[in-house]
């Protein structure tokens, strides 16, 4: 027997009317819409969070930066790091990071010695933001302070032996004139300066250790800085190429060579006139110098000695060198000669032999200028070495301020830059 349904009337007439009803579904898109709300509210207060929290990384970056700059010595970088510890942001704890570089791997200072880079990093909780983001954030703050920024005398002698009695000896009436020109020993000597027999500083000074004065010597630059700071070596990252050129074949002493690796030394005749083309020579056997020898290398030029052969110039020689510049694209910028090897040598300028322009740098070698040897004011001589001996009537005169080589800086503040 087939059986019917029957609907009661009035339930039928109703179905348009319940067809139309919306009162559900406003309830439905309400409840998606006050969660939504709430995400984005939570979202909100996780971005809240993350930014107090940078703003507390950069001032921390910012001190332990300064911190670093303060101290430019081998424990700058623990220094930095105990600094940022001392806030609640240990290295390695709690997902946080803290780096410190000497120089800046970024930035406008990356390649200067002188500036202290501190990141603080740290991934983020996640209470809202987890609903919108699948990993969580690290937050950053990123600081740079230049050392000696502030109010700082620069040197243009550095003697980087940090025990070495007399690592910087100026004596018989050798003369350092310029207010500019300061001297700096590396050495905690108690005589890690000796000035004596009618020798004069006029420009700063700054020792690890101390200096001794005697036999009519004088001191009339300021600041003069005992028990100080060592001064960073503005060039310890220099190195010699992975492979060196090949050996020329060309003669110096018959030609105005041009930038190749000489192998067999360096001489020149007495009176001899040489012209050097912009560039690097690499020299290895050393180099001679004879009497009125003049060697014209401004057009750009560095001499780089590849052994532990010496340097000697002799009577009434101008070597006028003028160190490249950065824009040049040498290897070497700002460096006029240098030798990296670490033998004991003693490099000689004596007799008259007058130099500009650009760092002698010689930081495992003692240099000796002597017998009227000029350094001039023409433009900028900066010695570097492991000591350094001025005596019988050479005269120091050098203005480093704008030929482009990396300052030595001392007894000024630090300064945060970036």
């Amino acid at each position: 027997m087939r059986r019917t349904l029957l609907w009661p009337a009035g339930a039928l007439r109703s179905l348009p009317r319940l067809a139309r009803d919306e009162r559900g579904v406003i309830l439905v898109v309400a409840a998606f819409a006050l969660t939504a709300l709430m995400g984005f509210a939570g979202l909100a207060v996780d971005v809240a969070y993350w930014q107090s929290i940078q703003r507390k990384m950069q001032s921390v970056a910012d001190e332990a930066a300064y911190s670093a700059a303060m101290d430019m010595t081998n424990r700058a970088a623990t220094i930095a790091k105990a600094v940022a510890a001392g806030t609640g942001f240990v290295d390695g704890q709690s997902g946080v990071t803290v780096t410190v570089n000497n120089p800046p791997a970024t930035g406008s200072y990356h390649s200067n010695n002188l500036a202290w880079e501190v990141i603080v990093s740290q991934a983020q909780p996640m209470w809202f933001a987890s609903l919108f983001m699948a990993t969580s954030p690290t937050v950053k703050g990123r600081s740079v302070a230049l050392g000696n920024a502030v109010g700082a005398a620069n040197a243009c002698i550095l003697a980087l032996n940090t025990s070495a009695a007399n690592a910087i000896q100026v004596d018989n009436n050798a003369t350092l004139p310029s207010t500019t020109c300061g001297v700096a020993a590396n050495s905690s000597s108690a005589s890690a300066i000796s000035v004596g027999e009618n020798a004069s500083i006029g420009g700063p000074m700054n020792a690890v250790g101390q200096w001794v004065v005697g036999n009519n010597a004088s001191l009339t630059g300021s600041p003069r800085d005992k028990n100080s700071t060592a001064i960073a070596d503005p060039y310890s990252s220099l190195a010699l190429p992975n492979t060196m050129p090949s050996c020329t074949a060309q003669l110096p002493s018959t030609s105005n060579p041009t930038p190749a690796y000489f192998c067999s030394g360096w001489n020149f005749s007495n009176n001899e006139a040489v012209t050097l083309a912009a560039g690097t020579y690499y020299i290895r056997g050393g180099i001679t110098v004879g009497n009125n020898a003049t060697i014209d290398g401004s057009a750009g030029v560095t001499i780089v000695i590849t052994d532990s052969s010496v340097i000697t110039f002799n009577n009434n020689d101008v070597v006028t060198l003028t160190a490249p510049s950065v824009a040049s694209g040498q290897p070497y910028p700002g460096i006029a000669i240098m030798d990296l090897d670490t033998s004991n040598v003693t490099h000689t300028f004596s007799n008259n032999t007058t130099m500009t322009r650009g760092a002698l740098y010689f930081p495992h070698h003692k240099m000796n200028f002597t017998n009227n040897a000029d350094i001039t004011n023409t433009g900028c001589t900066q010695i570097i070495a492991d000591t350094v001996e001025l005596a019988e009537n050479v005269n120091v005169n050098s203005n480093c301020g704008t030929v482009g080589i990396t300052p030595m800086s001392f007894g000024g503040k630090p300064k945060v830059e970036e």
